[in-house]
């Protein structure tokens, strides 16, 4: 008589107990529960499991729940000479460890699925994936260190962990970061026995895929009024494309006197770019608007840390590039606006002066405000390679400066960048060039 198994087969937990059963050859009577008709949290299946999750196992009257534990009882009980689940103290102690780990990596991807299958929350799904992404990179680790995920035998470790990455890889969460997480799970659909996990894996996969194909579909941009030359507004450009906000960029014809017309001056009375709308939330002031998009689109993002003083001093670089800004301006200006070269060689040693201090802190901190990367670097980096693109300022008198600006040009957002940066910088030079040969 087969053991049952109470069980739904998109979860990953479930499909772990399939493979493990499966692998040393026990039969499982799946029985599989509706739960959105409430069969998990019936009187009979609560006397069973408490907790009401699945997988839960009844084996002629023991029952509990809790994969990682089922699959160790089935392998203890039923083949307990299998390598799957060596009886060698230490090989034992990682299989349990990394079986701990699957159990965490779990709890991120049900921290991402749950907001998107039942509560249509695009917004929170989005939030939690970086910590999945962090839980790959650790599998990535692991598997750096060993052919499998516990050491270089398959283990029901590798089972537990291919039931969760499989998913992901169905889902459409891109693998091309953690190759050896990507050449571990060719290997693990070659089994023999991965068929019991095909199935589910393609279930749930498929159903984030649409869901998450639909609530895109529903998101409405948000309106960046914008000139593609201008640091602040490439600066919103690189935070919106570093946490997954979508843009709907309004570029506006200023030499046509569009940032005058009567509506932009009740959106923005400076009549200044970036101008923000987000479904009537409407305010200029590129740094005011990053802090927004992060504080509502992605608030627990590392970009903006919530911490007092890593905050504060990421807002106190905010306001040391709004004075950058000003510099680059004040240089800028004249001679793309009023054509006087004079006036502007005549500004290039304030921006020097705070690019001596933007040194300073870059001698003091990987980044720009600590040692990590945020919103600040990425605010600064706007103005930084317009001077650099431009040719504007030596950079080797500026070493961290220009190790720094090398990062970030490495940073996949930084592409949002790359159009506007080129096309500033291909005025200046054109500007001097032609002032210069009027001398």
């Amino acid at each position: 008589m087969g053991v049952d198994v109470y069980a739904v087969e998109g979860s990953p937990p479930c499909r772990a107990v399939f493979l493990v059963a499966k692998a040393i050859g026990v039969d499982i009577n799946v029985k599989i529960i509706e739960m959105s008709a409430g069969e998990h949290k019936t009187p009979a299946f609560l006397k069973m499991n408490p907790a009401h999750t699945v997988p839960t196992m009844n084996d002629n009257g023991l029952a509990f729940g809790e994969s990682r534990a089922i699959s160790t009882y089935l392998v203890n009980k039923y083949a307990p000479n299998s390598s799957l689940y060596p009886k060698d103290p230490v090989a034992r102690g990682v299989v349990d460890a990394r079986l701990y780990f699957d159990a965490g990596l779990f709890t991120t991807i049900r921290g991402a699925i749950v907001p998107l299958l039942f509560e249509k929350n695009l917004k929170a799904h989005l939030a939690a994936l970086p910590a999945i992404l962090e839980n790959l990179q650790l599998l990535e680790t692991f598997l750096g260190q060993s052919a499998y995920v516990a050491g270089d035998q398959l283990t029901i470790a590798d089972l537990s962990v291919l039931a969760n990455v499989s998913s992901l890889d169905e889902a459409g969460i891109d693998l091309s970061a953690y190759p050896k997480v990507k050449s571990w799970l060719l290997r693990m659909k070659d089994l023999p026995y991965y068929l019991v996990n095909d199935k589910g894996a393609k279930m749930i996969g498929g159903a984030i895929k649409r869901n998450r194909a639909e609530l895109e579909s529903k998101q409405s941009a948000i309106d960046i009024y914008a000139i593609d030359m201008s640091p602040p507004c490439r600066a919103v450009f690189l935070i919106a494309k570093a946490i997954g906000v979508d843009l709907n960029i309004k570029i506006m014809d200023m030499a046509a006197g569009e940032h005058m017309k009567p509506e932009y001056l009740k959106m923005n009375p400076a009549h200044t770019v970036p101008t923000m709308n987000d479904n009537g939330v409407v305010f200029g002031e590129s740094r005011a608007i990053s802090t927004y998009l992060i504080n509502k689109y992605a608030p627990d993002s590392p970009l903006y840390p919530k911490d007092p003083a890593a905050r504060g001093l990421v807002e106190a670089r905010l306001y040391f590039d709004a004075g950058l800004f000003t510099a680059f301006r004040g240089a800028m200006y004249p001679l793309l606006f009023e054509k006087n070269l004079e006036a502007h060689l005549a500004g290039i040693p304030k921006v020097q002066e705070n690019l001596q201090l933007l040194e300073t802190f870059l001698g003091q901190s990987a980044y720009v405000a600590g040692d990590q990367l945020t919103i600040a670097d990425l605010s600064v980096v706007a103005n930084v390679s317009t001077l650099d693109e431009g040719g504007v300022i030596d950079f080797s008198a500026y070493p961290k400066i220009k190790a720094w600006l090398a990062k970030m040009k490495a940073l996949p957002c930084y592409e949002a960048n790359e159009k506007g940066v080129k096309m500033i910088a291909g005025a200046i030079k054109s500007a001097k060039a032609e002032l210069g040969g009027k001398k």
